[in-house]
């Protein structure tokens, strides 16, 4: 493209040579009438010749935008095949490690030498418990989740349960609760609850 605009523009000038030149030769006193013929026939020949390189210039202009398009749609899907696989290597490690944390948690909970029973503060519902809960209850751990932490206290400590489950501890709010669990078994275990 550059090269045709070039050849285009050296043809530009010489039109303008011969322009000139005619010009000049037609104001003159005495017109010379083979210089005039002359001058048009070169006149003639350099504009048969500007419309076919414009054409090609043209046409290679359009074809470099062409080519620009489609690198650029190659560029923006190449990209977007990286973020997406980027997004999902992330993605694929942060739940990796959520899913080991989560394991961790489990572990150190299940390995925990008290019973654990994570509930709800606002309706009481179980939605953890560990090996030593399901022990001290006799219900199995994962029978314990979704069911309301009251269920398993004699009827008589009830009421400081719920102020613990809001947040409102008995006494001056360091000593822990005395509570009575009810095992499947029917006998009742003591405990301390915080």
């Amino acid at each position: 493209a550059v090269q045709l605009w070039a050849q285009a523009n050296r043809l530009l000038l010489r039109l303008n040579e011969v322009a000139t030149a005619l010009h000049k030769e037609y104001t003159s006193p005495s017109v010379n009438g083979s210089t005039v013929a002359k001058l048009t026939a070169e006149l003639n020949d350099v504009q048969e010749k500007i419309p076919p390189i414009a054409a090609a210039f043209s046409e290679t202009f359009g074809d470099g935008a062409r080519m620009a398009r489609d690198i650029f749609k190659l560029t923006i899907a190449f990209s977007a095949a990286l973020l997406l696989t980027l997004g999902i290597l992330i993605t694929w490690r942060l739940l990796s490690e959520a899913i080991e944390a989560k394991e961790k948690y489990r572990q150190l909970i299940n390995t925990a030498n008290d019973a654990i029973l994570v509930a709800n503060r606002e309706t009481g519902w179980i939605i953890e418990a560990n090996l030593k809960a399901e022990q001290m209850t006799g219900i199995p751990a994962q029978a314990l989740i979704g069911r309301r932490i009251q269920d398993l206290l004699t009827s008589d400590v009830e009421g400081a349960i719920d102020g613990l489950l809001k947040g409102q501890a008995p006494g001056d709010g360091l000593n822990p609760a005395e509570l009575m669990v009810k095992h499947a078994d029917g006998h009742i275990t003591h405990v301390e609850a915080s």
